[in-house]
């Protein structure tokens, strides 16, 4: 039996265990009764982290929340049994990368593109890779997965990637040769999409999600996480067989290969063949091959010091070119960091404003509210004083008319008339 050893790394609540999970019923979909799950209790598990996906997105409600929760099972580890009697061991942020060579980085794509890139997990996954390529000399494979990207790959995945290249293009060109860097976007949410953060006292404690009624529950992208470390474990010759071969081949391709891609083609290297003895023929041309090269060398000894000087001042420039460009790229990378940071304290500073504004309208919406009940009071108090200064007036008028009344029903004739 073959074993095979994945290091899955992110942040907590990043949405590994959900990756898991969509991977699981990603190959159970396309190759049914090729994978089992050994331990009841690791199907059982991820089993109810894709039922708790599905259940969101599918509910009546058009938006729901996720908060960053600390994952239930501390360092956990999943066993993939295959067919053919290989056994993938999916092991969530292992200390020790011993007979370690496949790397799953689960970012955080809502995170990552709005500018929360330390909160992301990106740097971590970049950290981790540079020490599992430091602490051995094989080759390795470092998949970058951002996960719940739906919004960001609906069109196309553009910007998600190049936000990515930006961060990992130094590591791609300083390990080239001996590492692969895919960045495979995957929509672990199902086709439901991010909305905005969850904040509390200012930090940011989990993710809003927006569902579209148009949109059925279909995750994607998780099968081809499989298919490119069984095509990089063909390629070094450490699996075979005819379902290593199906994984292989499965279709699709949305992500980006940014170094690498030589170790990902689903064959074993070649072997390098034994020498065979030379005929006589052979051993003939290359005695006349020879004799060419000493003369054509002897041609060219005149020259020698000349090229020499004409090499060393070369040297030189080259050199100097290389400081300035080492020079120029280290100042491009301060203005970049510079720029990013500014940019991301001015979309704070736009949240900012924006919830201050918000504060604003409401605190306005309120006032203009109370001082509408006050003026529908006040209308009300002066009809109601109209209506009492028009019944005084009346009962004046009343009592005047009995009091005049009064006077004629009392008034004494005068007897001296």
């Amino acid at each position: 039996m073959s074993e095979i050893n994945i290091a899955v790394t992110g942040r907590n609540g990043s949405g590994k265990s959900s990756l898991i999970a969509c991977i699981y019923e990603a190959l159970r979909e396309k190759l049914p009764g090729y994978f089992s799950l050994p331990e009841a209790e690791d199907f059982d598990a991820l089993d109810k982290v894709y039922k708790d996906l599905e259940a969101k997105a599918t509910s009546d409600k058009s938006s729901f929340s996720v908060a960053f929760n600390k994952s239930e099972k501390e360092n956990w580890e999943y066993e993939f049994a295959m067919k053919d009697g290989v056994h993938f061991f999916f092991q969530e942020n292992p200390e020790d990368f011993d007979g370690t060579n496949i790397f799953i980085a689960a970012v955080d794509a809502p995170l990552l593109m709005n500018g929360f890139e330390a909160e992301s997990g990106i740097s971590e996954a970049k950290e981790m890779f540079i020490n599992a390529l430091e602490s051995s000399d094989d080759d390795a494979l470092l998949i970058i997965s951002p996960l719940k990207s739906e919004v960001y790959t609906r069109q196309d995945n553009h910007a998600l990637t190049s936000k990515i290249i930006s961060f990992l293009g130094d590591l791609a060109e300083g390990y080239r040769g001996r590492a692969a860097i895919v960045v495979l976007p995957v929509n672990t949410m199902g086709g439901v999409g991010f909305a905005d953060f969850l904040r509390e006292n200012g930090k940011i404690t989990g993710e809003i999600f927006r569902r579209d009624k148009n949109v059925n529950f279909k995750p994607s992208g998780a099968e081809l996480v499989m298919k490119l470390a069984v095509s990089f474990l063909i390629h070094n010759g450490e699996i075979s067989g005819e379902t290593v071969k199906k994984i292989a081949g499965l279709t699709g391709g949305n992500y980006e290969v940014l170094c690498g891609n030589e170790l990902l083609e689903p064959k074993p290297r070649k072997q390098a063949q034994p020498s065979k003895p030379q005929d006589k023929s052979i051993l003939g041309t290359a005695l006349k091959i020879s004799a060419v090269i000493i003369i054509i060398l002897a041609i060219a000894g005149a020259g020698y010091y000349a090229v020499k000087s004409l090499s060393e001042n070369a040297q030189e420039i080259i050199d100097e070119s290389n400081i300035q460009a080492e020079q120029a790229r280290a100042q491009a990378e301060q203005t970049r960091a510079q720029a990013e940071q500014e940019i991301s304290e001015a979309k704070e500073a736009e949240r900012a404003a924006i919830l201050e504004r918000n504060k604003a309208r409401n605190e306005a919406r309120t006032l203009q509210e109370e001082k509408d009940r006050a003026m529908e009071m006040a209308n009300t108090y002066k009809k109601q004083a109209d209506e009492l200064k028009a019944e005084n007036e009346r009962l004046q008028a009343e009592v005047n008319r009995l009091t005049k009344k009064l006077n004629d029903s009392i008034r004494i004739p005068n007897p001296f008339k």
